[in-house]
């Protein structure tokens, strides 16, 4: 199989370069968006010797903001004309393999071109991401007084009545930390501009997209989705939770299970190289 990893960084090349180095091989390659605001260089990245890394045009990335679906959308449509790709496996600049090239490769060959997708329960907080408008995070204000100003508006527009979609249109959300399918992943794009038509002026709409994009694809057929997302991560300890040098040994006992990545990991130099030194040693 050959698999496309699309990377949004802002802040770290340790744990990106980690990922690299870990799956060097020619079924992989590697697609980074920096965001525009970052220091990050080309520069500041491993060179494989076997797999290929593509770096996207830097766009402005905002927290809660469509240009987080933006950046989503362009890794998509960059990797997609760039090569055939089997899988598409969006991670973060915080995200780190668990898995060798090899058993990677044979784990989602096995899943027989399934979607690995995460899906959260209803609920009318979600929906509101999309029914409301948040011109707010269009500014460069500070995230605590976005946050005041969201509440106030939120309260305001559900008073006098404001719905942006139709009431009748279910509303999944879930994490945009994702694996799909080339042939998903062209369907997604298909529909790109009325995605980016419904998700302007919303809120955190990466976390809807893939999930409002499969049930328009596959009408509501759950038996196109895997049971999990192949992400290891941990919403009881923390939001999410930070795996940092006292986790290794957990951390060590998710290598080659069901897991293709853990999210968040410490940007630690000598924590990540000791896991990339277990992970190695597995091959």
């Amino acid at each position: 199989m050959r698999h496309a990893i699309l990377v949004e960084a802002s802040k770290l090349s340790n744990v990106v370069n980690a990922n690299i180095e870990l799956l060097d091989d020619y079924r992989f390659d590697f697609f980074i968006i920096l965001d525009s605001k970052s220091n990050l260089q080309t520069s500041d990245f491993v060179k494989p010797k076997n797999s290929r890394v593509f770096f996207v045009p830097r766009i402005d990335i905002k927290w809660a903001h469509v240009s987080q679906v933006k950046a989503e959308l362009s890794l998509l449509e960059f990797s997609l004309k760039t090569d055939d790709y089997d899988y598409f496996h969006i991670i973060s600049d915080s995200d780190l393999t668990l898995m060798t090239a090899d058993y990677f490769d044979n784990y989602f060959n096995e899943a027989e071109g399934k979607q690995f997708i995460h899906f959260e329960d209803f609920s009318s907080e979600r929906r509101d991401r999309i029914n409301f408008y948040y011109p707010e995070l269009n500014t460069n204000l500070p995230r605590l007084i976005k946050r005041a100003i969201m509440l106030a508006s939120t309260r305001i527009q559900r008073v006098i009545g404001v719905n942006r979609i139709d009431i009748s249109r279910t509303v999944y959300s879930g994490s945009n930390w994702v694996s799909i399918t080339g042939d998903f992943a062209a369907k997604i794009l298909a529909k790109k501009d009325d995605y980016l038509e419904m998700f302007k002026l919303s809120r955190s709409a990466d976390e809807l997209i893939f999930q409002i994009g499969y049930m328009d694809v596959f009408c509501g057929d759950f038996s196109h989705v895997w049971d999990n997302n192949a992400r290891l991560i941990d919403w009881e300890r923390g939001h999410p939770f930070v795996f940092g040098p006292e986790n290794i040994g957990e951390l060590k006992n998710a290598v080659n299970t069901k897991f293709a990545f853990a999210r968040k990991i410490s940007p630690s130099n000598k924590f990540i190289k000791q896991l990339q030194e277990r992970i190695e040693e597995t091959n």
